[in-house]
């Protein structure tokens, strides 16, 4: 196998699976306060996403406990919206169905809101700036917490009454955001042996990339520092999934986890792998 320090530039996040409690109640929040479709229900799982192609996996775990605050973990999911109107029009249905929204920030690359669904699962709903207005510090991206006119943001759709039924096509998961024991820790883990970049380091948090982008990865540890991972019983991330273009970059990131002396599974075609932290990761075309 070919060794490569680096994932290609074209990864990107495929898909995200997190357990729920009540699966009806679930599908029922992504699909009327988010938008998303139940493109398969099947053996106690839902496969949301847009059109045909789904990007989020709910599975049923009846009877779960929630997670503690301080676990390792998810700290949000990120739905990527395609442009600045239709993240406008989904946050207008969260707020039209009087769903608690819990912050909202201009990065400087993008524009998020931040919610939680029924579970606890934090969400961010955001979409990016043009490239071509993103901005170095020295050697990292200048990202940051601004706030966003909100009669501004909201005046593009004022003449715009459609209903809200369905995401817009191009609607995915742009990035994940982990609560881990230690950001550093963890930055060395994605990026020596997951491969990404470091585009910034912050205030006990780190964000990693491919290809530029301003962070496929989020890793802090604000509230979970030294803090181990859920247990089986509760409702949480379960796995999340890196895209590649090519079975020989699965291979090339097989290698990476052989020369890192880091263990792993090879499934289907796909390699499994868990952070320090037991999150676990793969990599799949």
């Amino acid at each position: 196998m070919t060794f490569t320090e680096k994932l290609p530039d074209a990864a990107s996040i495929g898909s995200v699976t997190l357990s729920v409690k009540n699966l009806d109640r679930s599908i029922n929040f992504y699909q009327q306060v988010i938008g998303l479709t139940a493109i398969l229900i099947s053996d106690g799982a839902a496969f949301m996403g847009v059109n045909h192609d789904p990007f989020l996996i709910l599975v049923e775990k009846p009877n779960a406990a929630p997670t503690p605050p301080r676990a390792t973990g998810l700290y949000h999911a990120a739905l990527l919206f395609p442009t600045r109107t239709e993240l406008a029009r989904v946050i207008r249905n969260v707020a039209v169905r009087q769903y608690p929204m819990e912050g909202y920030a201009d990065h400087r690359v993008s524009e998020a809101f931040y919610l939680s669904d029924p579970d606890g699962h934090g969400l961010e709903l955001y979409r990016d700036r043009p490239r071509s207005e993103w901005q170095m510090s020295g050697d990292q991206l200048n990202m940051g917490n601004d706030p966003i006119d909100l009669a501004e943001f909201f005046a593009q759709i004022e003449s715009d009454r459609s209903p809200y039924t369905n995401a817009p096509d191009g609607t995915r998961i742009g990035h994940m955001h982990l609560k881990v024991g230690d950001a550093a820790q963890a930055v060395d883990f994605y990026t020596r042996v997951i491969g990404f970049t470091t585009m910034q380091l912050w205030h006990g948090a780190g964000f990693v990339a491919a290809g530029g982008y301003h962070h496929h990865v989020g890793l802090n540890h604000w509230n979970s520092r030294g803090g181990t991972a859920a247990p089986e019983t509760c409702a949480r991330l379960e796995s999340w999934m890196i895209r590649v273009p090519s079975a020989a970059d699965v291979d090339a990131a097989a290698a990476r986890f052989d020369a890192a002396g880091v263990r792993y599974e090879r499934h289907d075609g796909a390699v499994y792998i868990r952070d320090p932290w037991g999150t676990e990761v793969y990599i799949d075309t």
